[in-house]
């Protein structure tokens, strides 16, 4: 292991991802719900999403405000939603690992 390339900045971003994803998969479990791999499957697409998101608000923050705000409420709605909080896990396992990836390497 490489202890350079261990930085400092990102990893409060990478523990709140975590969090996000625990939550979300102990609401998927207490709900009792199922696996619809056709929304798994976009919700990594939504992961990415949310990476570019993520990477926009932090160079124009005025601009990227609404564009991030939208997308969290219909993150929101998508955990109302039974048929979705697969996709809404996925997308926060997804966004955690590109984060991880772009602080550790």
């Amino acid at each position: 292991m490489d202890l350079n390339s261990l930085r400092a900045d990102g990893w409060e971003d990478i523990v709140a991802l975590s969090v996000m994803v625990v939550v979300a998969m102990f609401f998927w479990y207490m709900r009792d719900m199922y696996l619809n791999w056709t929304v798994f499957v976009a919700g990594i697409g939504a992961g990415v999403g949310v990476y570019f998101i993520n990477e926009f608000a932090e160079d124009y923050p005025v601009a990227g405000f609404p564009i991030s705000m939208m997308f969290v409420i219909v993150m929101l709605v998508a955990l109302y939603e039974e048929s979705l909080v697969a996709g809404v896990v996925a997308a926060l396992i997804t966004t955690t690992a590109i984060k991880v990836y772009e602080v550790y390497l």
